[in-house]
């Protein structure tokens, strides 16, 4: 698979959701979440496979699918905990303008089964997110046009796949973190280990609110929801604050591990890999795919989708 083929996959994935999205609508089909869920992620994956046949590559060999020693995987897991701020501090900046949008949801989510959501969310997400984007796509990109490029491009697309102005924010920042991860360790099991991590942490916070008394749960979603600039601000300062003590802890844990895995060059490539010139990047099926998802984002702000 090379560039234009790996453009031509983000915007067959892109056509997918909207024509899912328009047939339902048409059809005023009712869906529960878990479905919602399962068909969101399977508009990712059953497109990426059918190109993956189609071009005949071999998905193991391009996605970097090659096993981690448990003593990586111990330290990709540490790193997690200490990288999420990045995640936190876009949320709360993307708020100042956008709604947050999972707190729509997040009633519904806390009805279900734990485990079941655990496993929509924390794993089945995870896998089919990380093999199209720090798999497929990012690897296709790396090839024709460098590490730098690969991680901007990859992780932008993957912010824009959310189809939200506020997921997107923080999509793309975590995005970068994860395709770093993949170029730290040589693995795409990294990445998916960091997004099972995020994912699943926010999964169990947001069952631990059953466990608080009766009607504190609705109450602590309302407020949340019903931020105001303020609080934003206050919630902002915090993040900062416990930023500045865990990434720079982070950086240095990304850092050894890519010692450990002997990729320590590859890692330090990255920056002056932004100066390679390769085989064109915005082509028309890329740009139409961009332009797909921003129209449907503006269109979700000013019609409220």
């Amino acid at each position: 698979m090379n560039t234009g083929k790996a453009n031509w996959l983000f915007t067959a994935v892109i056509g997918c959701y909207l024509v899912v999205v328009l047939l339902f609508s048409v059809l005023s089909v009712p869906i529960s979440l878990t479905a919602n869920l399962f068909i969101s992620e399977a508009i990712i994956w059953i497109p990426t496979l059918i190109f993956l046949a189609v071009t005949r590559t071999n998905p193991v060999r391009l996605c970097r699918l090659r096993r981690l020693r448990i003593s990586t995987a111990l330290l990709v897991a540490v790193f997690s905990f200490l990288a999420m701020p990045i995640g936190t501090l876009l949320n709360i900046l993307s708020m100042f303008f956008v709604d947050n949008a999972v707190d729509g949801i997040s009633g519904s989510m806390i009805q279900m089964p734990f485990w079941l959501i655990f496993m929509m969310i924390a794993v089945y997400g995870p896998l089919c997110e990380e093999l199209v984007f720090r798999g497929v796509l990012f690897q296709t990109y790396k090839k024709g046009n460098g590490s730098f490029t690969a991680i901007i491009l990859s992780s932008v697309l993957f912010g824009l796949m959310h189809m939200n102005f506020n997921q997107a924010a923080y999509a793309i920042g975590l995005g970068i973190v994860m395709a770093l991860l993949v170029e730290a360790t040589g693995s795409l099991w990294s990445s998916f280990i960091f997004h099972f991590i995020v994912n699943g942490k926010n999964v169990a916070v947001l069952f631990l609110t059953k466990l608080l008394p009766a009607g504190t749960a609705d109450k602590l979603m309302a407020e949340a929801s019903a931020y105001g600039r303020k609080e934003l601000l206050q919630s902002l300062g915090t993040e900062v604050f416990i930023a500045a003590l865990l990434l720079p802890a982070a950086g240095c844990l990304l850092v050894y591990i890519a010692r450990r895995e002997g990729r320590l060059e590859k890692l330090k490539a990255v920056w002056p890999a932004r100066k390679e010139k390769g085989t064109t990047v915005f082509t028309l099926p890329l740009i139409l795919g961009v332009a797909l998802c921003l129209i449907y984002m503006i269109g979700g702000i000013l019609l409220g989708w």
